[in-house]
């Protein structure tokens, strides 16, 4: 499974799961579905190849140490930085209802088949304790690629 890195908000150890901003789901307004409510392969949840490939208002800026570039204040100030998975950038299968369609530095988890979006969030909550916390380069960094 490949490493996937993504900021949100936490609940305890685990990310928090929710459809609102920096949570481990999807919002309505970034995700295409059709008339019937059904997300569809090819919309999801945006994680990238590393925290330093973030967009930089996603980075809490208590991580400006480690990733210059780190902007996120405010509500943002709060946000961890979780990676899921330890291997290889590369896409591949998440348990058997989501799948990582990866690029060069970033990617979405989305669903194997159309959806409803309920069903589509339920399988992103099913995720929650195999995100970690990991607010260091990943070992497929491209360092100054941002």
């Amino acid at each position: 499974m490949a490493a996937l890195y993504r900021s949100m908000h936490a609940s305890g150890e685990y990310p928090t799961v929710g459809t609102g901003n920096d949570q481990l789901g999807s919002r309505a307004t970034d995700v295409l579905m059709d008339n019937d409510g059904n997300v569809l392969p090819g919309e999801g949840i945006s994680v990238n190849i590393c925290a330093c490939q973030m967009p930089p208002h996603l980075v809490p800026f208590r991580l400006q140490h480690i990733f210059g570039h780190a902007t996120g204040h405010g509500s943002r100030s709060g946000l961890i930085v979780w990676r899921h998975g330890e291997g290889p950038y590369v896409s591949d299968g998440i348990g058997g209802k989501l799948h990582a369609r990866l690029g060069r530095s970033h990617g979405l988890v989305e669903p194997t088949k159309i959806m409803p979006k309920a069903e589509f969030d339920a399988a992103l909550a099913d995720t929650q304790c195999d995100w970690q916390i990991d607010e260091n380069h990943s070992s497929n960094c491209k360092m100054g690629d941002y």
